[in-house]
């Protein structure tokens, strides 16, 4: 992995609104959602 630059990590289809997804992507726990207006947020745990 690079640092410093993007990755798709899954498809944004994989996310409804208001239903958090955990994955784990290059060796790092995240937590993904789809807001009700539709923006899409990534925290790392």
């Amino acid at each position: 992995m690079i640092p410093n630059q993007w990755y798709a990590v899954l498809d944004s289809k994989q996310l409804i609104k208001s239903n958090p997804l955990g994955i784990r992507r290059f060796g790092e726990n995240l937590l993904m959602w789809r807001a009700e207006d539709g923006q899409v947020t990534c925290l790392q745990d």
